[in-house]
Formats: C-alpha cells, sequence, structure tokens
C-alpha cells in the first residue's frame, strides 16, 4: 500500500451512530466531528429532511439502475444545478467522487485540446484512479440524485453558506491565536470552514508529521475528531459540517487550546 493510505489513530474509531455534528461510538463516547468526512458531509448526521428523501426512493424499491435509463430525480437534479451555477446553457454530468470529476475534466480538456499531456502542480490532490470514468461511472444513481435536492435546499433555506463563512473566521480566529502563542503550532488558514494549520519543529521550523499525529489524537481523547494532511504529514485538517454552532466552534476551540498547551514541547536547555 502507498504510504498515503493511512487510517487514523493508534486505536480506530468505530463509530456506532450520529446526530447532528457529533459521532458516538461503540463504547458511547460522543465526539463532536469536526472532519465532515473529509469535508464531503455539509449537513451534519440524521437531518430529518434528507432522511425522509431517502425513504421515499427507497420505498419505491429502486435505489440503483444503470444511468443509461431516464431517472427523473437526475433530470431534476441537473436542471437545479444548471439553474444554481449562472452559466449560461450549462451541462451537467454527475459522477461518484472528486476522483471521477478530476478524471472527467482531464478526458474533455485532452479532448479538447488534442494533446495528452497534463500539468500537476507540487501537493495537489487529484485523487487516486487512472480515468475510471470511462470505465465504471455510478454517478447520478436514484437514491442519491433524490437527496442532493433536498441538500441543496437545506443550505439556501438556512443560509449556510453566510453561517459557514461567519463560524470559519470565529474559529480561524482561535488557531490564529493558538499560533501567535505556540512555538510549535504556524500557518493558520482557510477558507470558510475548511481550515488547517501545522505541526512543526519550534526550534527549526521543519515539519514535524509525529506532532500532528500525536495532536490528532490527543483531541480525540479531549472528544474532538479532527484530521490530518499536507504533504509531510503535519497539518491538522479542521472542518466541521456547515450546520455547526457558534456553541459547538467555541467547545472545539476550548479543545484545541487545551492539547496545544498539553503537547506545548519543553523549552530547549540553555
Amino acid at each position: 500500500m502507498p504510504r498515503w493510505a493511512t487510517t487514523y489513530y493508534r486505536k480506530p474509531l468505530h463509530p456506532e451512530h450520529a446526530a447532528g455534528r457529533s459521532i458516538t461510538d461503540e463504547q458511547g463516547h460522543r465526539y463532536p466531528d469536526f472532519f465532515a468526512g473529509i469535508l464531503t458531509n455539509s449537513l451534519g448526521h440524521g437531518l430529518k429532511e434528507f432522511r425522509r428523501a431517502l425513504d421515499r426512493r427507497l420505498d419505491t424499491g429502486i435505489s440503483h439502475t444503470s444511468t443509461l435509463y431516464l431517472i427523473n430525480a437526475q433530470v431534476r437534479l441537473a436542471e437545479h444545478l444548471a439553474a444554481q451555477s449562472g452559466i449560461d446553457d450549462a451541462a451537467v454530468f454527475f459522477v461518484s467522487s472528486g476522483t471521477e470529476a478530476n478524471d472527467t475534466a482531464l478526458l474533455t480538456a485532452t479532448c479538447h485540446t488534442n494533446s495528452n499531456h497534463v500539468v500537476a502542480l507540487t501537493d495537489s490532490y487529484h485523487g487516486r484512479s487512472l480515468a475510471t470514468t470511462s470505465i465504471s461511472p455510478f454517478g447520478g444513481n436514484p437514491l442519491s440524485c433524490t437527496a442532493a435536492p433536498t441538500a441543496l435546499d437545506h443550505i439556501r433555506e438556512h443560509d449556510l453558506q453566510h453561517s459557514a463563512q461567519t463560524m470559519g473566521k470565529r474559529l480561524l480566529s482561535c488557531l490564529r491565536d493558538l499560533c501567535g502563542e505556540h512555538p510549535h503550532l504556524s500557518a493558520p488558514r482557510g477558507h470558510g470552514l475548511m481550515l488547517a494549520m501545522d505541526l512543526v519543529d519550534p526550534r527549526t521550523g521543519e515539519p514535524d508529521p509525529r506532532a500532528a499525529d500525536a495532536y490528532a489524537e490527543a483531541s480525540r481523547t479531549q472528544g474532538l475528531l479532527i484530521g490530518l494532511g499536507g504533504r509531510h504529514s503535519n497539518a491538522l485538517r479542521i472542518a466541521p459540517p456547515m450546520t455547526v454552532t457558534e456553541a459547538e466552534v467555541d467547545a472545539a476551540a476550548h479543545v484545541l487550546t487545551t492539547v496545544a498547551q498539553q503537547l506545548r514541547p519543553a523549552p530547549a536547555a540553555t
């Protein structure tokens, strides 16, 4: 397996159920989820409207068919996305993941330019497949296309984009304060609720992936789930769902502050 195919935590987390922004494991421990399925769980867990939409589809007995058939839910979702995009005469192509989306973009670009050359940037993330879109697309199935409009409507009706900006600024302010106070924390950054900061050797400024791993472990012990990433595996990835509340952001900030103090390196001997 490649080195980037890893699991989190020395003892794997086993989620049993979830609600709102929290996950409960098999031992009954509850964790605020500030990683949100690697930035893909926009609405948190157990949203009633989302569940009802899925139930309506499951009640028909059709959860998946070939996407070569006409799927009315897919048509309606495509029209919804096209209208929201603001693009004249927009075309919508459904895929199963970001990996397939990138495959589609590469295929489209190379066909348009009649070239087989691709430029990839260092530290960028493109997915884990090689041109799978032309072989196995499952995007746009009836179940996902029934649920997706519910998510889009909920985001718009509850003005979650504005909320994400507001809560993100609040959490980013905490990260900046932490990096100003602790020399082993560096480079607070982010946009909306997609946030990160790095763990470094305070003497040299070099990336410290072991410290990042220890920080994520300690955060879990304190009851908060965050992610890891970055070219050197020393970045803490913090991304709660868009439905996160001010009280939940403040509680997470308290955990991050507590862990930063716990793991603060001892001053170098003089």
